[in-house]
């Protein structure tokens, strides 16, 4: 007799038909000579760590491409920071201190005579 849907649903989720649990994973792990386990596990290491080396010099790469890219921008930037109104103005008062300086010591050396 056919099932209807609801029973072959029913039957699909039941423990019995769904993949192998983890007491067959455990027989099949039995089974295995170590050597394979202990490949297995190396080969897994291995291809973790080689992936996320990748991916760590790619990311390296990648920075130094932005580098290349904005550093000339940044530069330019900077350029216009330093050599702008703030340094203008420091500029200007060391020429106004250097000015008071000299004149007062100049002043300091030959005093006006009465």
């Amino acid at each position: 007799m056919d099932q209807t849907l609801p029973q072959k649903l029913a039957e699909a989720h039941r423990p019995s038909a769904k993949a192998p649990a983890a007491a067959d994973d455990a027989r099949l792990m039995e089974e295995l000579p170590p050597a394979v386990i202990v490949t297995g596990i190396g080969l897994s290491t291995a291809l973790f760590l080689t992936t996320y080396y990748f991916l760590g010099l790619m990311a390296a790469m990648l920075a130094g491409l932005l580098l290349i890219i904005f550093m000339p921008a940044a530069a330019l930037w900077i350029k216009r920071f330093v050599g702008g109104e703030y340094v203008t103005t420091i500029n200007r008062w060391r020429a106004h201190w250097n000015y008071s300086v000299t004149y007062y010591a100049e002043k300091w050396k030959n005093p006006p005579r009465p």
